[in-house]
């Protein structure tokens, strides 16, 4: 068992305080984590976002509102 699978999330004692007691640099456990999972829905959404601001370069962010 390694320091690094002592710390945990959401417990009473914050994953910083954690990573001090244990002398685990707080770097590692962030550098662990599983990256979040991408849904369809944001991946169509910035496509189109992407092909209207193609289409419009000239029209920025405060113009592209619906």
């Amino acid at each position: 068992m390694t320091r690094l699978s002592w710390i945990s999330g959401g417990g009473a004692l914050t994953q910083k305080r954690q990573c001090t007691l244990t002398s685990v640099a707080r770097a590692n456990v962030y550098a662990n984590r599983k990256p979040a999972l991408v849904m369809e829905i944001d991946v169509l959404l910035k496509r189109l976002i992407d092909e209207e601001h193609t289409s419009h370069p000239f029209c920025d962010s405060s113009k592209m509102v619906v």
